[in-house]
């Protein structure tokens, strides 16, 4: 019997980004993909005024490839894949000038850089509505400075310093670093961990040194023996006692860290914002049971629960979280406020 061929989609992508204008105009082949630089002054967008564009600093590609996949355009798939062609492309750049000048403000992109992204047809012509970030004050509202003021009234600063970690993981994501943001978050928290169990156990009586001895005893699948014997034995706690699906939670983070670190594997944001949510969740149970101080805005659990959400599927039942179950969870009114 013949075996029926997987059909073939065509799929198109436009992105203007900030990107420093050093790249030749022109079409250039990355993988299957081609990719088309150009630097254009103005953008027309449907139903709108022109779209005028940073001179030199503002970078339009359009990228077209040829896959297996039917990429659903509203959950954000199709325009991923063609950044990662485009970043591909740029990292091709970035490899042959290391050491010049033009180089410097050349790197890898993600959302965060867009100024505009939207899906083409086979002519380049918009295949839908176009997504615009840039801030134009007739479209798009200033931050809200209460934002800011909120975080300054509702937090102590040592309450927050974890926090502040993680908001450069967050900047990651929308850069496009969706690796380091995996090993950057499983880093934070390991550190906290660690200073969680030296305070249970100068707390048990134990000095300084003695507990410095234990942590740095444990060589292997450290995190997991952390928050399971080692935690229960200073504490009365685990991990799973305090979050039933941790474990498995746990496993996927360090799998998954110990892949990027080891094997070279290239996570997606998928994975960057799951990462978070495990991390900020273990660290939400540990707070909920009084055994670290740390805070977070309620913002950065919700945001790290809706990017796996948004851009993946067939994923854990432990990723799965809409607002009213986040609410009803009790982590999130004690340590994300």
């Amino acid at each position: 019997m013949s075996r029926k061929k997987a059909e073939l989609y065509n799929h198109g992508l436009k992105v203007g980004a900030l990107v420093w204008g050093v790249i030749a105009e022109g079409s250039y082949e990355v993988g299957r993909a081609t990719v088309h630089v150009s630097y254009p002054v103005a953008i027309e967008l449907a139903g709108r005024d022109k779209l005028r564009l940073p001179s030199e600093f503002c970078t339009v590609f359009s990228v077209r490839w040829t896959d297996h996949v039917d990429h659903n355009r509203y959950d954000g798939s199709l325009t991923l894949k063609g950044l990662s062609y485009i970043n591909r492309l740029i990292n091709d750049f970035k490899l042959g000038s290391i050491g010049h000048l033009y180089s410097l403000k050349l790197r890898t992109i993600g959302l965060g850089d867009a100024v505009f992204w939207c899906p083409v047809d086979e002519h380049d012509n918009p295949d839908g509505g176009y997504n615009v970030r840039m801030s134009n004050p007739d479209w798009m509202s200033a931050g809200d400075s209460e934002l800011f003021w909120f975080t300054r009234k509702s937090f102590a600063e040592e309450d927050i310093r974890v926090a502040r970690r993680f908001a450069k993981c967050f900047e990651l994501i929308e850069l496009g670093y969706y690796s380091e943001v995996v090993v950057l978050s499983h880093s934070i928290l390991d550190d906290v961990v660690q200073e969680m169990l030296k305070h249970q156990m100068k707390e048990k009586g134990l000095d300084d040194v003695s507990a410095d001895v234990v942590i740095r005893g444990i060589k292997e699948q450290r995190i997991k023996i952390f928050l399971s014997a080692l935690l229960e034995l200073v504490s009365g706690h685990s991990l799973e006692k305090l979050w039933s699906d941790g474990n498995d939670a746990l496993a996927w983070l360090n799998t998954t860290r110990n892949k990027i670190a080891h094997n070279g594997l290239s996570a997606g944001r998928s994975e960057a914002g799951l990462a978070n949510f495990v991390s900020l969740k273990i660290i939400g149970s540990l707070a909920h049971a009084g055994l670290v101080g740390h805070r977070f805005p309620k913002s950065m659990l919700r945001t790290a629960a809706g990017e796996p959400a948004n851009h993946a599927s067939g994923l854990p039942a432990w990723a799965l979280a809409d607002e009213p179950a986040m609410r009803q969870d009790p982590v999130f009114g004690i340590a994300f406020l």
